[in-house]
């Protein structure tokens, strides 16, 4: 999948917005990430494991 500049500019946004500080380093969740974007763009033909793939 293709995304658009406005699904990446959210994608960088929501894991940025769900990191965690732990003992000094940050963490963040691709969980989180997937289930926003999904609450974002509904009708994206998307699973966790293409998002992730197209994350790295």
């Amino acid at each position: 999948m293709v995304f658009t500049q406005e699904q990446k500019n959210f994608i960088v946004e929501s894991y940025f917005r769900n990191g965690h500080l732990f003992d000094g380093v940050w963490w963040y969740s691709n969980q989180a990430c997937f289930v926003e974007f999904h609450q974002q763009f509904p009708g994206a033909a998307l699973t966790r494991n293409m998002f992730q793939h197209n994350l790295t």
